[in-house]
């Protein structure tokens, strides 16, 4: 009797020993499914920051994550899609990373799961997902991957790569042969006693002004005292270099219909004479932006509430001689009075240079944008007003470390060059305008 007990003892030993094992060193033994390596600890230190959010084909599983701390496990749902505000916004799993100093990131579990892998401003600058064979999204947008290989990835019809080396030559900019530049800004305050410095340049502001409280735009001074600066920078530089935005307009229960059209009416009421043109458009969520506006609720925003929206714009524009245009967007509004426009726009461009200019439309833009050709000096993470919708911060520890790295003395705006980057001159496109149009002669440098 006592040999049977131990019989069966024995191998309940052996079964517990197995399951005493550490999920970390059963996975380790395993090969990972995604491994890349990023710069985002000498970016932003120990305190860093990364989002990833992945989704399943269908059943809900798990995975587990090695940031350089050991494995921490996740539960893997299936991916979703949401357009009812009129954009695709993705859902699934969402994890928030602190990467070592190695700055290597290691996914192991069920490669043949994956549906969606959005990797989105990770500072990622390489990347292995051979094995995710039955990937179909892929986000890669703002990285610094120089080479990609998505030949295993056969099932991918939809990838994102755009703001990388290996699509965005490092380039020098040099303000010598430059004719012509288009300012954004929501604040151009410390830029009015130093417009003396432009006067060789020809140039015009996009000027946003909105009437969102610290909720949105946290780090803005107040309404009014942008008005004020509004005024100052029209005095100075003439109504038809100052472009007045209303943009992104979003609702939800505190920023309602009725709200938009009282601040709409009282700001084009105050700023009509210093501008002769409203541009307007409508939120944009981009993974990073639905993530940072998730505390102000938006409501849903499709063509039905647009064109109400439109309408109301272009109806109280009409009553101060104002002109509305819409940026980048898909939906006609020509019945609401308002227009497709160009942020870098020709006819503005050539009424500064005096004189017709032959120019296309960006090719690196989307579709719906229709700006001209142009170079753009902007970089990612350096804002601090820190909007909660703004699509050009990822969050608030970025930008923190950007502009810690800040010279003013510097070339570049975050940081100093090292001496071993490699930069191209960018060749110079030289423009014909024609003053006359019985004249053909005339050649100036614009870009």
């Amino acid at each position: 009797m006592k040999r049977i007990i131990l019989n069966i003892i024995r191998p309940l030993l052996i079964v517990c020993a197995m399951l005493s094992v550490p999920l970390s060193a059963l996975a380790q033994e395993e090969e990972p499914i995604i491994t890349f390596k990023t710069s985002i600890y000498e970016t932003a230190g120990a305190n860093n920051s990364i989002t990833l959010l992945f989704g399943s084909i269908k059943d809900t599983t798990y995975i587990d994550v090695d940031s350089g701390w050991g494995l921490d496990e996740y539960e893997l749902v299936p991916a979703g899609l949401d357009t009812s505000n009129g954009s695709a916004v993705w859902s699934g799993t969402v994890m928030t990373l602190n990467v070592s100093s190695a700055g290597e990131v290691k996914i192991y579990g069920d490669p043949k799961q994956f549906y969606l892998a959005n990797f989105e401003g990770c500072y990622i600058t390489q990347l292995d997902i051979s094995k995710l064979t039955e990937l179909n999204v892929l986000n890669l947008c703002h990285n610094q991957l120089e080479a990609l290989d998505l030949t295993p990835n056969t099932k991918l019809y939809a990838a994102y790569l755009d703001d990388n080396p290996f699509n965005k030559k490092p380039m020098y900019i040099s303000f010598k042969n430059v004719k012509a530049i288009v300012f954004w800004t929501k604040n151009p305050a410390p830029m009015l006693d130093r417009l003396d410095l432009l006067e060789e340049y020809n140039y015009y502001f996009q000027f946003t002004i909105t009437p969102y409280g610290r909720d949105a735009e946290p780090g803005l001074p107040d309404t009014q005292e942008l008005v004020e600066v509004f005024h100052r920078l029209s005095a100075a530089v003439g109504r038809d270099r100052v472009v007045w935005r209303y943009d992104p307009v979003f609702l939800s229960e505190k920023y309602t219909m009725d709200f938009h059209a009282a601040a709409f009416r009282q700001l084009a009421e105050i700023l009509h004479e210093d501008t002769d043109l409203c541009v307007i458009s409508f939120v944009d969520l981009y993974a990073k932006t639905a993530r940072n506006t998730r505390p102000l609720a938006l409501l849903p925003m499709e063509e039905p509430e647009m064109r109400q929206l439109a309408a109301m714009f272009g109806s109280i524009a009409a009553e101060y001689d104002l002109t509305v245009e819409s940026c980048s967007e898909k939906i006609d509004l020509s019945d609401c009075g308002i227009r497709h426009g160009q942020c870098i726009d020709k006819r503005r461009l050539e009424k500064i240079l005096g004189g017709r200019i032959d120019i296309g439309k960006d090719a690196n833009q989307r579709q719906e944008c229709g700006c001209v050709q142009s170079v753009d000096i902007g970089q990612y993470n350096t804002c601090r007003h820190l909007c909660a919708y703004c699509y050009a911060n990822f969050n608030a520890k970025m930008v923190e470390a950007y502009a810690a790295m800040h010279n003013p003395c510097s070339t570049i705006l975050s940081g100093e060059l090292r001496g071993d980057e490699k930069i191209t001159r960018r060749k110079a496109e030289h423009l014909k305008i024609v003053k006359n149009p019985a004249e053909e002669d005339g050649q100036l440098s614009l870009f």
